[in-house]
């Protein structure tokens, strides 16, 4: 198993509709994670590839598409999104 984390801020700058969108959606889910996690032995981590589907689907564009600008701005699909304070 590929085991790659990266910072959320990597996602600053990256821009598929607005500028910032996938880092303002990868940080809400962290928070979310967060959250539903709490008071829990559960981690649940988000990857490239899961925020582009998430993104794709809330936004209703190609998950392809939204893969490619991440793949472009240097971000691999199985690294796993995690909050900068880790």
């Amino acid at each position: 198993m590929y085991e790659r984390r990266i910072p959320v801020s990597s996602l600053n700058g990256v821009k598929f509709l607005y500028e910032n969108d996938l880092y303002e959606l990868a940080s809400l889910i962290i928070r979310l994670n967060k959250a539903k996690n709490e008071g829990t032995n559960m981690i649940t981590l988000q990857t490239v590839y899961g925020l582009a589907n998430v993104y794709a689907t809330l936004a209703g564009v190609s998950c392809d598409k939204v893969k490619s600008v991440m793949n472009a701005s240097g971000l691999p699909s199985n690294a796993e999104i995690v909050d900068d304070h880790l």
